[in-house]
């Protein structure tokens, strides 16, 4: 389903991994101020990034997951295209020392 983004409010994507503790800790962090975060009027969305790669990581677990703590926003499964893209724009506006592989 198509995101909309032409909304007016604040759009903060979330990519996040299942086997990742401070991904879903800020998951737990995101769910825990639901009220806060919409009355700022701010969408989030998270998407598992799970399965993407030749790993063991699990989208079924990921799914599971955002299900058990029953994450209030929406939430998917990333596609290669929009990782491309954010990464594309990560390397060329954000510079971490020691950032670069």
């Amino acid at each position: 389903m198509p995101l909309r983004t032409n909304t007016g409010r604040p759009l903060l994507v979330n990519p996040w991994a299942n086997w990742c503790r401070p991904c879903v800790a800020e998951l737990n962090e995101l769910t825990r101020r639901k009220d806060e975060i919409r009355a700022k009027r701010i969408q989030i969305v998270a998407l598992s990034v799970d399965g993407m790669r030749e790993d063991a990581s699990d989208p079924t677990a990921a799914t599971r997951l955002v299900q058990q703590i029953d994450f209030p926003f929406v939430a998917g499964v990333a596609t290669p295209q929009p990782l491309e893209t954010f990464q594309f724009v990560h390397d060329g506006r954000i510079n971490i020392p020691g950032d670069r592989a």
